[in-house]
């Protein structure tokens, strides 16, 4: 037996899609059963999967408490099985995915994070300067197309494709509500987070690349300003999972601010002479860099704050 979870906050507009295609799922060995939490949707949400109730093994709960991460904490509590899988409201899985996680769990007894490969599925198709100019991995949730089959380190383990033992949350983890998606304004970095710190525990990591599922692009991501947004939340994420594996005292702030304030400095001049020299993907990409560490900059800051009132812990 195995449980997938799933947390969606307004997604009325993809989860047709998704249900639909896991109506086509191959059953695994052992059966299976999906959890859906929706984490207080303003949209249709509930009357969506509402229409898929006599069509899946679905169970629909309410988390009112904002945070990918806490929907998920309490979808935690409707599980049976020994494996714990997740994936996201715009990711639509392959027949076999069902299949080949359970085959990939059952023949890696050594290891308690698995993971797949997740493709995209373009709404629309990209303009050549986000191939030639994004990092499509941290932006659109995109597995490395050359990643080989078996173990990988956490940063290959992408939210819309994984699984863990239950075992793993037996022991009593749990997912950091400090982190990941909550609202507009957030860090990145909601599965990463857990993953690291399950790997600092000693747990491993497999991945297959045959276990896919495919990650919907909305056409309005195509774009440069939802782009460097993106990598704001992303510099946010880097600097709060370096936090919360080297906790620093609000008295190192100041050189740390020195340093982000220097890395800002550079890829200002950098996008500067791009922009003189009328190259366009240079200079996106160093502002793409400008807003990467500014958001390590604003998120150092409110850990600075953090930090100086009792400090944090992973599991909090």
């Amino acid at each position: 037996m195995l449980t997938v979870l799933i947390a969606s906050r307004n997604g009325a507009k993809t989860l047709p899609k998704v249900l639909g295609s896991f109506c086509a799922l191959q059953r695994p060995k052992g059966d299976w059963k999906l959890v859906i939490i929706d984490n207080n949707s303003s949209d249709q949400t509930k009357e969506v999967v509402s229409a898929f109730l006599n069509r899946l093994p679905l169970v629909y709960l309410f988390e009112p408490t904002l945070g990918k991460n806490a929907a998920l904490n309490r979808g935690l509590g409707e599980v049976e099985g020994d494996l714990v899988v997740f994936t996201d409201d715009d990711s639509m899985p392959h027949e076999d995915w069902l299949v080949r996680m359970r085959a990939m769990c059952d023949t890696n007894p050594g290891f308690e994070i698995f993971a797949g490969r997740v493709v995209p599925r373009w709404q629309k198709a990209p303009p050549d300067w986000i191939l030639n100019c994004v990092p499509l991995g941290c932006t659109f949730t995109i597995s490395n197309p050359l990643l080989p089959q078996g173990p990988i380190g956490p940063g290959h383990v992408f939210g819309p494709n994984m699984a863990v033992r239950k075992s793993v949350f037996d022991l009593g983890h749990r997912f950091c509500v400090k982190i990941g998606p909550c609202g507009k304004s957030y860090a990145m970095g909601s599965e990463a987070e857990f993953v690291q710190r399950l790997v600092r525990a000693g747990s491993r990591c497999w991945f297959s690349p045959d276990t896919i599922v495919e990650h919907l692009i909305d056409e309005r991501h195509l774009n440069r300003s939802w782009v460097l947004r993106r990598a704001v939340l992303f510099g946010r994420g880097c600097m709060r999972l370096d936090f919360f594996e080297s906790p620093w005292s609000y008295e190192t702030w100041p050189g740390l601010k020195r340093d982000l304030l220097r890395r800002l400095r550079q890829y200002t001049w950098q996008s500067f002479c791009a922009a003189m020299a009328g190259d366009q993907e240079r200079l996106f990409r160093n502002r793409w860099e400008l807003s990467f560490w500014y958001g390590q900059l604003v998120e150092a800051y409110k850990l600075g704050r953090e930090s100086a009132r009792p400090r944090l812990t992973g599991n909090t």
